[in-house]
């Protein structure tokens, strides 16, 4: 792919961005052809809208999302600081519908070093909190299926928002907490990550190592999202939606109202 139409794809999905509209068709020429020119295409639109990286989400962390898309790895968005909210938080709507999911996040406290590997044993000596989060997601493509996996990639794994709610026990096994996501337009089932098909600490372990290996950088206060846990829930401008435990709400996001 030539840099000048990596260029016209990246423009495209800025002014996409900042006017909430969608990108029309996309011509092959123009879609990156590997995960290498997807990051740096990535890279290129978080430059361009101009705010600081203040973590990251990993989508397609579940065998059945990966398939879906086409592809044999999990992949990463950067989350703009602006776009971090606390719960209960207020979203601007322009652009809707989004589509929301519960996850289950972490923050850093120490910056990956180059060379440095993770895993299951000594990744708690990286994370300064655990937490229930709320990722907020729609791609910048009018047909994101059609575009493809890479293209979502190079839009930053479609990432608007991350809503932040209360911490959790990081010696407690993750993977059995349960949460529902509910709202004006129903409640979905309870699910968690075992449910989904992944560990978060693994998917943690997973974006670490990838940042030891160069491909990335995660810096102190980075915050990283995991995964979906369960289907992700529609949102419409005048919803809103909350992730609980047992029956309990941990967080809640509301949005503006017509009129």
């Amino acid at each position: 792919m030539s840099k000048a139409k990596q260029l016209r794809l990246v423009n495209r999905l800025v002014r996409a961005r900042r006017s909430h509209s969608l990108v029309g068709e996309v011509e092959n020429g123009q879609k990156p052809a590997s995960l290498e020119e997807a990051y740096a295409m990535a890279d290129a639109v978080v430059a361009a809208l101009g705010a600081p990286i203040a973590g990251y989400k990993v989508g397609a962390t579940s065998p059945g999302a990966r398939a879906a898309l086409g592809i044999g790895e999990p992949f990463w968005g950067a989350i703009l600081a602006p776009d971090i909210l606390n719960s209960p938080a207020r979203l601007d709507m322009r652009g809707a519908p989004y589509e929301v999911e519960p996850e289950i996040a972490f923050r850093l406290k120490r910056e990956v070093a180059l060379g440095q590997s993770f895993n299951r044993t000594n990744i708690s000596e990286l994370i300064e909190t655990a937490f229930v989060a709320l990722e907020i997601n729609r791609p910048s493509y009018r047909e994101p299926f059609v575009a493809g996996a890479l293209c979502i990639i190079a839009d930053k794994g479609a990432n608007r928002a991350l809503v932040q709610g209360p911490g959790l026990d990081v010696d407690a096994d993750l993977a059995d907490i349960v949460l529902q996501i509910r709202g004006r337009q129903g409640e979905s089932a309870a699910a968690s990550p075992a449910g989904s098909g992944f560990d978060p600490l693994d998917i943690l372990c997973w974006l670490t190592n990838a940042a030891g290996r160069g491909r990335l950088q995660l810096r102190a206060g980075f915050v990283v999202a995991t995964g979906a846990i369960g289907r992700p829930m529609r949102l419409e401008t005048g919803d809103w939606v909350e992730v609980a435990q047992r029956g309990q709400s941990l967080l809640r996001l509301d949005t503006n109202t017509p009129g």
